[in-house]
């Protein structure tokens, strides 16, 4: 069959050259626009279920472990495992609130990483600042938070929500400690947001522009320097100076020592009273005798 104009369509007609697909009539409205922002939303457990275990399947049965309490080591399961049935259900809600708030979903990702990673490893952690960290000239180093971060932890903890939040109350002050999530801890501004959320309070603020989009910064916190400096002695770190001191004490003792196990020699005078004295049954330590005793020796 001639490829027309008359019998094919002016979509078919314009792929034979014929017409330019500009110059095609169509209505706007009969043609969907694939490049248009989807409005389809996807659940909170779905978005859960996708970012946290990677399965789109809603009918796959996730992985559930359990810690056992006498466990002497981390798991070399997947820590996400390790999240309880409840962790997954308010995980599932704060994925659905910050879809709805249009805040960055990367900022739930990783609230729900660091709650796995609470259930699988934390009580196997060391805390940070336990006074054995020396930098290369000797200096005792600790760490804090930010000002800013310091302040909104204190306003957390001491507010109403965290005692009927949602979120794991174990969980949180374990984020909140510095001993143990200094280095790599979350955002506190959205913890604080979501603790209020899902609490009794039940606050219905928006998440603002402000967590649109998650950013990553890198050593958010501070590190400080002691005066002093230190070494290792007997498997802890002591004061340099105080070692100075138990040294030049413990030479003391030593030179005292050797000063009286080197007495100077006895002189005649001193040879010759001693063998009067032990003659004369005293000794130099008493002294000389009583002159009763004198008289009383001479009688036998």
């Amino acid at each position: 069959m001639r490829v027309t104009e008359a019998n094919v369509s002016p979509l078919t007609y314009a792929s034979y050259g014929r017409v330019k697909t500009s110059d095609l009539k169509h209505d706007p409205d009969s043609i969907p626009n694939i490049f248009q922002k989807s409005t389809v939303t996807i659940s909170g457990e779905a978005h859960m279920r996708q970012r946290l275990f990677h399965s789109d399947n809603p009918s796959y049965r996730l992985p559930s472990k359990i810690l056992h309490p006498s466990a002497l080591q981390s798991s070399s399961e997947p820590a996400v495992n390790f999240l309880t049935q409840g962790d997954r259900v308010v995980l599932s809600k704060i994925y659905k609130f910050a879809e709805e708030q249009g805040a960055d979903l990367a900022y739930v990702d990783v609230l729900g990483y660091g709650l796995a990673n609470y259930r699988a490893s934390a009580r196997f952690l060391s805390p940070l600042n336990n006074g054995q960290d020396l930098d290369s000239k000797g200096h005792m180093l600790s760490y804090r938070f930010t000002d800013k971060d310091t302040a909104t932890i204190k306003r957390v903890l001491a507010s109403d929500a965290i005692k009927t939040t949602e979120l794991d109350q174990g969980f949180i002050k374990f984020a909140m400690n510095k001993d143990y999530s200094v280095m790599n801890h979350h955002d506190f501004e959205f913890m604080e947001k979501v603790i209020n959320k899902f609490s009794a309070k039940g606050d219905e603020s928006p998440l603002g522009a402000r967590f649109a989009t998650h950013t990553y910064v890198d050593k958010n916190y501070s590190v400080h320097a002691s005066k002093e400096t230190y070494k290792f002695k007997n498997g802890k770190a002591q004061v340099v100076d105080a070692l100075l001191d138990l040294g030049r004490k413990a030479k003391g003792k030593t030179g005292a020592s050797k000063q009286s196990a080197s007495a100077p020699p006895e002189t005649l005078k001193d040879i010759l009273r001693r063998i009067i004295f032990k003659a004369m049954g005293s000794n130099f330590r008493n002294g000389l005798p009583s002159l009763a005793d004198f008289l009383m020796r001479g009688r036998h």
